[in-house]
């Protein structure tokens, strides 16, 4: 009897084992951005290269914003500490711009909390459960369950991480902003999909011209110290130009605008993701991103 119940106990503690690693370049996540009003677009997001920050080595966390995945970006740098630790640096952005923070930890057990960064405080998630679920390809992975009061529910799958994303723990936190991940590959091996998406890549904003919206384009972007957007209007119309961080905020507007182009500058803009909102007596006229070195 004393055998069976070791060799139980052991199976369990191999089931629930940290042997899957999240920070690795071989992983990458497509994740569905939508922003009320806004239309949605993908994100792609791996890993590429070292870096050495405060004596510590992490790894380089790049996005990119377009099919082809040609172009892309730093958005911050990760660690994973053993076992089943993730730390990020400079992955909230504006949030935590000069500290280290505790991204995930699958150590965590029924009851236990961790804290993330929401909307310049913190939000307190608190884990409701602990079971295993099972990927595309038949493994099996652990999965952590959480609630909150902002977030609702969450999941975290080991080595994926959230379902709204590997670096959008606590996305409700974002106003107005909602986030999916569509898809997860591992060695060229896609692991994980949300079924409600057909295929890898969605993109409802980013193009220069959708269905009711004016045509437009955004120069350089992504941009150092200003960008110039240019729209049809050879009526002259009055139109008002929004921008809203990755949070949701409005961090610059512009009034009045009667000519085809407006110049947007960096001014206080942080590093990052921003979106932009054309309209014209409070009527959308063209949305898209904007992306600040």
């Amino acid at each position: 009897m004393k055998r069976i119940i070791i060799t139980f106990l052991f199976v369990f503690t191999l089931h629930f084992s940290f042997s899957q690693s999240l920070v690795n370049e071989n992983n990458r996540w497509s994740v569905v951005e939508c922003m009320n009003f806004a239309g949605c677009g993908t994100n792609t997001y791996e890993f590429n290269g070292d870096t050495v920050i405060n004596n510590k080595t992490y790894k380089k966390l790049f996005v990119c914003f377009d099919s082809l995945l040609t172009d892309w970006y730093y958005r911050g740098a990760m660690r994973e500490d053993s076992p089943g630790k993730v730390f990020g640096y400079e992955v909230f952005g504006s949030f935590y711009p000069d500290s280290e923070v505790l991204y995930y930890d699958f150590t965590l057990g029924l009851g236990d909390t961790i804290g993330i960064p929401c909307s310049g405080g913190s939000e307190i998630l608190t884990v409701i459960a602990v079971d295993t679920t099972t990927l595309l390809n038949g493994e099996q992975r652990k999965r952590l369950r959480f609630s909150s009061i902002l977030t609702g529910e969450e999941e975290w799958i080991d080595g994926i991480g959230s379902l709204f994303g590997l670096i959008n723990i606590g996305a409700s936190c974002f106003i107005d902003m909602y986030y999916t991940l569509n898809c997860f590959t591992e060695n060229d091996i896609l692991k994980y999909d949300d079924p409600q998406f057909e295929g890898c890549y969605l993109s409802t904003v980013g193009i220069q011209k959708h269905k009711g919206q004016l045509a437009w384009q955004l120069s350089p972007n992504p941009f150092s110290d200003f960008c110039i957007l240019q729209f049809e209007n050879k009526s002259g119309a009055e139109f008002q130009l929004r921008i809203f961080s990755a949070d949701g905020r409005m961090v610059q507007s512009y009034d009045n605008i009667t000519s085809e182009t407006v110049t947007i500058h960096r001014a206080q803009l942080k590093s990052g993701l921003y979106f932009f909102r054309l309209e014209q007596n409070k009527r959308l006229a063209a949305s898209g991103k904007l992306l600040v070195l």
